[in-house]
């Protein structure tokens, strides 16, 4: 598991598909494979995969395909003045960008922590309202570290009203196709 913020990460800051120099350039300039696949080592069938390789990377990534899952608090509803930690497992790698949840529910509640996995994705410690995942909100999409599949989403959450209180939202995030390590393993 990594971070998408370190150089050298198979993805960029925003989830995009971080090709080798030598993969960008075939996927730009055709006339340069010979000599590439001459100072890369690579066979004529190597430097077929490669190319190939780079056109799957490009079509993957304009599909542009969206992760979408929800975090309940279910049958269970957390009580007044309680402070209730919500865990879900996404079963797709992806980055998550944004949480979505109804007016009703932002009046309800306030939020003290977001997590992708270990990693915090609010910059302090400290309750903020709700409010501002409302859907009609214009808060921009948050940065969050890439979500492998089996790592665990949570939301930590604080019921301000006298009752108990369901709690749902929507998280919205970037589908990733796949790791480094797969797409190197098409060019073996």
């Amino acid at each position: 598991m990594g971070n998408a913020y370190y150089p050298g990460h198979e993805l960029d800051s925003m989830g995009a598909f971080n090709l080798s120099p030598q993969l960008r350039q075939l996927s730009r300039r055709p006339a340069a494979m010979a000599s590439l696949a001459d100072h890369a080592g690579l066979s004529k069938e190597g430097l077929f995969q490669a190319t190939k390789l780079a056109s799957a990377a490009k079509v993957e990534l304009a599909r542009g395909d969206d992760v979408m899952y929800g975090v309940d608090s279910g049958a269970v509803n957390i009580a007044a003045a309680a402070t209730a930690t919500l865990t879900v497992t996404p079963q797709k790698r992806h980055i998550p960008q944004r949480i979505v949840l109804s007016a009703n529910v932002a009046n309800n509640f306030v939020v003290t922590d977001i997590r992708s996995g270990v990693e915090p994705i609010l910059a302090t410690v400290g309750a903020i309202s709700a409010a501002v995942f409302i859907q009609d909100a214009t808060t921009p999409p948050f940065r969050s570290v890439v979500m492998e599949v089996g790592m665990d989403f949570s939301i930590t959450v604080t019921n301000v009203t006298g009752a108990a209180q369901r709690f749902t939202c929507t998280v919205l995030g970037k589908y990733l196709p796949w790791t480094l390590e797969a797409a190197q393993a098409l060019l073996r």
